[in-house]
């Protein structure tokens, strides 16, 4: 859990930026000279916590166009600008300003294709769309895709947040990764502290715990029966 809908998406970029690193040589940046930035590319109406998480992360952030009128992710020109640094593509369910629902499989079918993640913005209606998946096209970890080889198979990360429709108490959120491996590389370990082991799996060191107990209440007391 997070504190908000940024926080998730801050850790999850962390983590495809950790994942490059380790697993496919795309090395991040040093203090003095930039070698290889690793790549994210998010449509255009994507959540600006994207261009944010970027920044603090040392990501080269491509912006893909959508289509003029149905404002969805443009999948070819996400296409067009994945190189051999990318690291994740980002598709919205649905974006924060427009309300488009992106083409979420077809999104994650071309991360499959490239062994790349893709992480899936639910921030706004992740507590909405969930209860209407007879309606709605498949935006979770169901996203399973069709190449079984790849490391990494269909949608790899999602956030959502609890304190919009998940009806908490401000500063909850979730991001949710699709293997344990994955989520570790999210996790801040250091061992060699004169404090001794110093272990935190989020942005902040210290926090309140009235979002997490608010996002649990309303979890039990709503749930699916409201």
């Amino acid at each position: 859990m997070t504190s908000g809908g940024t926080e998730s998406i801050v850790l999850s970029m962390l983590a495809y930026r950790n994942w490059a690193r380790d697993e496919k040589g795309i090395t991040e940046p040093n203090m003095y000279k930039i070698y290889i930035h690793p790549i994210s590319v998010i449509p255009e109406t994507a959540h600006v916590a994207f261009i944010r998480a970027c920044e603090y992360l040392v990501i080269d952030c491509r912006k893909a166009a959508v289509h003029p009128d149905t404002q969805k992710a443009n999948v070819k020109n996400m296409k067009k600008l994945i190189d051999s640094n990318t690291i994740a593509l980002v598709a919205s369910a649905p974006s924060y300003g427009a309300g488009a629902f992106d083409p979420v499989e077809e999104i994650a079918a071309l991360a499959q294709r490239k062994n790349i993640g893709c992480h899936v913005d639910a921030c706004l209606g992740g507590f909405i769309i969930a209860f209407r998946k007879d309606k709605l096209p498949k935006f979770d970890f169901s996203v399973e895709g069709t190449f079984k080889y790849n490391k990494y198979v269909g949608v790899t990360s999602l956030s959502c947040d609890h304190h919009k429709f998940g009806l908490s108490p401000k500063g909850a959120s979730v991001v949710l990764f699709r293997t344990k491996a994955l989520r570790r590389k999210s996790i801040f370990a250091y061992s060699e502290w004169s404090g001794g082991l110093y272990t935190c799996t989020s942005m902040a060191g210290s926090r309140g715990a009235i979002g997490i107990s608010g996002a649990w209440y309303a979890m039990v007391s709503i749930g699916r029966k409201r």
